[in-house]
């Protein structure tokens, strides 16, 4: 079902496409999307002869000279030495799979309406590509960039440059690795002119390019679906007053995804994340400011945990170009242990609810009862601050915002958490929930805002384990349902942590929260531990302790492994006796086996009646 949402939006983006574009530009694989589709657009070379070029003078006959429409098709390996001085309205394009320009590349100056596909470009002595002073609609697609096999990541200055008041720039699908400062996004701290710079970068694969992935100064720039992987220094920066959104993006391994300024350097920019997802990285600095149009015009997201595969697929030269028909890529999912359906060994991945019985028909637990909240705070629930101090607390008669976010509007719900608010707007310093679970197969929450909704989403694997930001939320206000299964998915116990990052409380209504478990019909289960002090059995009362405070599920199986029944799931304190009673009247069951998992192990209880 995935994939046939996927096709349909490629096609759907191919009809949008083709309303701009009456016909496939020449040489020219897809149309840009971004800011090269506005202020009419960019053609290229098209209409202008065609120059097939193979040497370093061809090549820069070709590409120099008048701002005639030319399309230059680059064929084989070409060596130049440092910058050609490039001219406008051309279409550069590589042939087939080995199109390579090293040791120089290109510097326009002043100049608009350029296309550049499918090269490599490597090596060169200063920056491999230059878009400088007023350049207009200039579109960089499907080509990749490295200092070279044979230099180090820092050996040249930057990779590509877009300064000087540049302007209706896309950078789609490249690939930029083996580098140290890629791009620069404005020329420097003085430079205010750069304001008028208009940049989107969508689908390129930052693979450990150490900084600048890109560096901004006071410029506008969206960055959508793009993947950064062991970014050293940090992935994007934005500084001097620069608006940057940066939305459905994938971090991995990197210890600065997002910076504010660049500290000793250059002061703070904005910066706005939403949907991106934090993979073994460090906590994301944002800056948020209202963005509304700024980027005026249409674009469709991928969901975050297909950009991987479609970066690894066909981001860069000699890549395949995406389409309906070759698309297959599948959505990563780190903490993914299953599908719902039988694996080779007869295994299935069960989600249930942990509120049963205290949820409605549709799974969801409502923040509107002190007695029902009592069962869950603070022993699963926790309630925290905000950095100020200020208290988040159960409001179970609270009011919420309604669909229009006004307080008590149409649809408005009773009853929430109330996480305090942040002292500063997306530094996410507000009231938090943290939610302790034995494993997690789906966490939806709905939440209320009279204005802008922003939080973020943490995890730990231990109740003293440090918290790592996998997702940060923003929307707008009203009433809204948000699934964040993706960032929090896992077999194993996890702290789920919501912190607030808006100016004002968020009003936490309701929780859809279901356990990942496997079960394993056609398996009798192996005794691992039977330790009576732990768990016994009499009169029908299980009781049953554990030395450290943690999740805890009490399964009743068959003698031949059938799971019978889950009397217990909840949080138990170290050292407490706990007890619950067993229903061990299952016909054609004499026998049964109990086990209890807890984070010291399992403990099996073998019991005849």
């Amino acid at each position: 079902m995935k994939n046939l949402k996927k096709i349909f939006t490629i096609l759907f983006l191919f009809y949008c496409n083709s309303i701009f574009y009456a016909q496939q530009l020449t040489h020219v694989i897809g149309y840009p999307e971004g800011f090269a589709s506005l202020n009419g657009g960019v053609t290229g070379g098209e209409g202008g002869p065609i120059v097939t070029v193979t040497n370093a003078d061809e090549l820069k006959a070709a590409v120099d000279g008048a701002n005639t429409a030319t399309i230059i098709l680059v064929e084989g390996t070409i060596t130049v030495s440092g910058e050609l001085s490039a001219r406008g309205n051309k279409t550069i394009v590589g042939l087939g799979t080995d199109a390579r320009i090293t040791g120089g590349g290109f510097g326009w100056n002043t100049k608009s309406n350029v296309i550049v596909q499918n090269i490599t470009f490597e090596d060169a002595p200063d920056d491999l590509l230059k878009i400088n002073n007023k350049c207009q609609n200039f579109w960089i697609d499907h080509c990749t960039f490295s200092d070279g096999a044979n230099t180090n990541a820092g050996s040249h200055d930057g990779m590509l440059d877009i300064t000087r008041g540049s302007q209706y720039v896309t950078l789609s699908y490249n690939k930029f690795f083996n580098h140290d400062k890629n791009i620069l996004i404005g020329h420097s701290d003085s430079e205010r002119g750069d304001t008028a710079i208009k940049v989107t970068l969508h689908h390129n694969w930052f693979d450990g390019t150490i900084q600048r992935n890109p560096r901004v100064r006071y410029a506008t720039v969206h960055c959508y679906n793009n993947y950064h992987v062991n970014n050293q220094t940090y992935g994007i920066a934005s500084a001097c007053d620069a608006n940057v959104l940066v939305e459905n993006c994938y971090f991995k391994d990197t210890q600065i995804p997002l910076q504010v300024g660049v500290p000793g350097f250059s002061p703070a920019g904005y910066l706005v994340a939403r949907g991106c997802y934090f993979e073994n990285c460090g906590t994301p600095q944002t800056n948020e400011k209202d963005m509304t149009g700024l980027f005026p015009y249409n674009y469709t997201l991928d969901d975050v945990m297909y950009v991987p595969c479609i970066a690894e697929t066909y981001s860069g030269a000699d890549k395949p170009y995406r389409t309906a028909e070759n698309f297959e890529c599948e959505a990563t999912s780190p903490n993914t242990p299953g599908e719902d359906n039988p694996n080779e060994d007869g295994c299935t991945w069960i989600k249930n609810d942990l509120f049963a019985p205290d949820s409605d028909v549709n799974g969801w637990f409502w923040f509107n009862d002190e007695t029902t909240c009592g069962k869950y705070i603070p022993s699963m629930i926790t309630l925290l601050p905000s950095s100020s101090g200020t208290s988040s607390t159960l409001q179970t008669d609270k009011v919420g915002a309604g669909t229009d976010g006004t307080s008590g509007g149409s649809g408005a719900i009773t009853g929430c958490i109330d996480l305090s608010k942040s002292a500063t707007k997306g530094e996410y310093t507000g009231g938090s929930t943290i939610f302790q679970l034995p494993s997690c197969g789906e966490f939806k929450l709905k939440t209320s805002r009279t204005g802008d909704n922003l939080f973020s989403v943490s995890v730990a694997t231990s109740a003293d384990g440090e918290f790592t930001q996998k997702y940060t939320y923003s929307g707008s206000k009203g009433i809204a349902e948000i699934d964040i299964t993706q960032y929090v998915l896992s077999e194993t116990p996890i702290w789920v942590k919501i912190t607030n990052g808006a100016t004002g409380s968020l009003n936490i209504h309701g929780v859809s929260v279901k356990s990942y478990e496997k079960e394993c019909p056609n398996q009798t289960k192996k005794i691992e531990k039977n330790d009576i002090s732990k768990m016994w059995y009499s009169g029908n009362i299980l009781t049953f302790k554990s030395e450290k405070t943690c999740p805890a599920e009490i399964v009743i199986f068959s003698i031949d492994g059938k799971k019978l029944d889950i009397p217990f799931r909840g949080w138990i304190e170290a050292g407490i006796e706990n007890k619950v009673k067993l229903n061990l009247n299952y016909p054609d069951n004499s026998v049964y086996i109990i086990v209890m998992t807890t984070n010291e192990g399992k403990n099996i209880l073998k019991i005849k009646k």
